[in-house]
């Protein structure tokens, strides 16, 4: 949350016209956290491998050396809509690498600069971890001790990267994002 707020103070995109895939995101957030519940996710791990490999394809850096689009630019509906259920739906059902994902498909798909999709993602994947949470909590799956000490952690990690990330920008963000992108591949094979 800390994140997204620094990006949204900083006028690095237009929540507005994002509204619509926040929407969507939310909506398959719910439908996957809901799912897990009655779908046994050992399956997943075969999938990962996959989902990785997109990834990093759509983090291939000839997609991130454009200018970005304005602030005020209004992101295809369809496109979006369809990026926010799939990616709602595993930040729901599974989670890891979620941002990244985000990252790479805004990228990808939007033609945004690197600190733009950084910034989006960060609202995207904040928005639909709280609905996860909340529906983790109406099932009773949720360690509060642990989700509290991981949070407080988070916020101020959040907080400090995303004042690192606008004021560095780009050299700093590409090779970071590059590096996790590379840490999960050599975790995963």
């Amino acid at each position: 949350m800390s994140s997204a707020l620094v990006y949204l103070r900083k006028n690095i995109y237009n929540i507005k016209l994002w509204l619509f895939i926040l929407t969507t995101s939310l909506i398959g957030a719910a439908i996957g956290t809901i799912s897990i519940h009655f779908i046994s996710a050992k399956w997943l791990s075969q999938l990962i491998p996959i989902l990785i490999i997109i990834a990093v394809y759509m983090a291939l850096p000839k997609t991130l050396h454009n200018k970005g689009q304005a602030i005020d630019y209004r992101p295809p509906k369809l496109k979006g809509g369809v990026l926010g259920i799939i990616l709602g739906f595993y930040d729901g059902f599974f989670g890891p690498g979620t941002g990244s994902f985000w990252t790479s498909g805004l990228i990808f798909f939007f033609k945004l600069d690197l600190l733009q999709a950084t910034a989006i993602a960060k609202l995207m994947n904040f928005t639909s971890n709280i609905v996860a949470a909340i529906l983790f909590m109406s099932y009773g799956s949720v360690n509060y001790s642990a989700a509290f000490v991981l949070m407080f952690g988070y916020v101020i990690g959040s907080y400090c990267g995303a004042h690192t990330a606008i004021k560095h920008g780009q050299k700093l963000i590409k090779p970071l994002f590059l590096l996790a992108l590379k840490l999960i591949w050599q975790y995963w094979f």
